[in-house]
């Protein structure tokens, strides 16, 4: 039996100090202007990470959602965007997406990425969501960039369409065998039943709903 040992040495470029110092930055912005109650389609969040110092290892991107969101996919249709391996875990029950940018992410490195999020249980939100988003590496020093957090407005759209009719459509006065009593004694007598059917339809984002309602009059 033969045992091996194998060692590899990282060449690292942090200057004549041998400590790399890394300049991470993160700018965010929504890709999508607003979240609508009852609709699937997910939002999106557009990141630029940029390393303007030394070298920076083992290089992430921590994205913390709301509650109730789960990571779709990477963005792969637009020129210039990276594909990022990304993954959800809990840390101390709360979700965290992890991204990863470079062992190292070089000095200089600049890259560009979409993320794509489904947001559930949004009849709960009262007015937003907020995405806090931040970039972490190993290095001893100043090893995170600055956080930034995203808020999307979440709204509901509804229309209403109302259409009836009467039953009988029209009465003809005067009305033939019919005499108006001082005291009418039952409904009969008080005049003609005329019934009004009526369709109410509400288009939103939460249901289509329809209700018919009667309504009597003489």
């Amino acid at each position: 039996m033969c045992l091996c040992v194998v060692q590899t040495r990282i060449i690292l470029d942090c200057g004549e100090d041998n400590v790399c110092v890394p300049d991470l930055t993160l700018t965010s912005e929504v890709g999508t202007d607003r979240l609508l109650i009852g609709d699937n389609h997910p939002a999106l969040l557009v990141i630029t990470a940029e390393n303007r110092g030394e070298g920076a290892y083992e290089t992430e991107l921590e994205i913390r959602p709301p509650a109730n969101t789960h990571y779709q996919s990477m963005v792969t249709d637009r020129e210039g965007f990276s594909r990022l391996f990304c993954a959800q875990k809990k840390e101390n029950q709360t979700a965290v997406v992890v991204c990863e940018l470079g062992n190292p992410m070089k000095q200089g490195q600049k890259l560009q990425a979409g993320l794509f999020f489904s947001v559930g249980n949004l009849e709960k939100v009262e007015s937003h969501v907020s995405f806090t988003l931040q970039i972490k590496s190993k290095n001893s020093q100043n090893p995170d960039s600055n956080v930034d957090q995203l808020r999307i407005d979440v709204s509901a759209e509804a229309a209403l369409e109302m259409r009836g009719g009467s039953s009988p459509p029209e009465c003809v006065l005067p009305i033939a065998k019919w005499e108006q009593k001082e005291r009418p004694a039952n409904l009969e007598e008080v005049g003609p039943l005329v019934e009004h059917v009526y369709e109410v339809t509400l288009y939103g984002s939460l249901r289509k709903e329809t209700k018919h309602l009667r309504h009597l009059s003489l």
